[in-house]
């Protein structure tokens, strides 16, 4: 006699998963077809969330740029040489020297580490901009560029505010947005069934220490649904786990918990099947 399969809402079932660890019987018993539909959708939730954090954070990097990139002096960029209408050098650093930006269109490049050894000894990142290249630093990485290998005609700060505008907002931001979306979707679906295959094999050692006899399809689906509350924690808190010490350790106890506590509450299909009325 096949075990009755009882349907069951997608919120009641995410309701179910958060807060009724010992009723996971009526998950369990869902098809893998049913959860792996209902975790996708879950994914689109949680990128669509995580979607507008990037969003949020892109704009406020481009909004720093907007205030800035005006107060850059009026420059000209021909055969590999830079010219300025200020013949002082502009020197920019934030607060505690993470970030150090220089404009000076009087030296070279070949000078910059005489000429600034001070400012970039005491920094972080920086960008040192010179007559004939430009030299930056992103974490331990140094690289130098010079004009006449990348600019191949004149090139001015109207054509530099034009790329901006066109570009890294228009077509850039566009292209990003939407490689990021299909990435994270990808990506976070499945990152969630490898998890469900993993703590499903968590699950048959859980069930044989509570000598109960479960089919692998069911505690693939009692793993899945038993991540749901992390999922919740994460969006409540946006990026703030990131940065939560041992968070992933702490994931992982929770998710162990709710398996546990699951199984505790499943009668196994031996106990099942003794019950079938003939």
């Amino acid at each position: 006699m096949e075990e009755t399969k009882e349907k069951v809402g997608f919120f009641r079932r995410l309701g179910i998963a958060i807060a009724r660890p010992r009723e996971y019987g009526k998950l369990a018993n869902q098809s893998i077809g049913n959860t792996v539909g209902t975790f996708f959708i879950v994914t689109l939730i949680q990128v669509a969330f995580l979607m507008v954090l990037i969003t949020l954070l892109f704009n406020f990097v481009t909004g720093i740029a907007d205030k800035y990139i005006p107060q850059i002096p009026e420059f000209t960029i021909t055969n590999g040489q830079l010219t300025t209408e200020s013949k002082e050098p502009l020197i920019y650093k934030t607060e505690g020297n993470e970030m150090l930006f220089i404009l000076d269109a009087n030296i070279a490049v070949s000078e910059l580490q005489t000429q600034y050894a001070n400012e970039i000894f005491g920094s972080g990142e920086y960008m040192i901009i010179a007559k004939d290249g430009l030299t930056m630093r992103e974490g331990t990485t140094t690289q130098t560029l010079y004009f006449d290998k990348i600019v191949n005609d004149v090139y001015t700060k109207s054509n530099l505010i034009e790329f901006y505008d066109v570009y890294i907002k228009g077509f850039f931001k566009t292209v990003f947005l939407i490689s990021m979306f299909i990435f994270l979707t990808i990506f976070i679906f499945v990152g969630k069934l490898i998890g469900g295959l993993i703590f499903g094999v968590l699950g048959l050692i859980v069930a044989s220490m509570q000598n109960k006899k479960l089919s692998f399809a069911k505690l693939f689906n009692i793993a899945m649904y038993a991540g749901v509350t992390t999922t919740l924690m994460f969006l409540l808190g946006g990026f703030m786990f990131f940065f939560v010490p041992m968070w992933t350790g702490a994931k992982l106890v929770i998710i162990t918990l709710y398996i546990i506590f699951a199984i505790k509450g499943i009668p196994s299909d031996e106990e099942k099947n003794s019950n079938v009325v003939q």
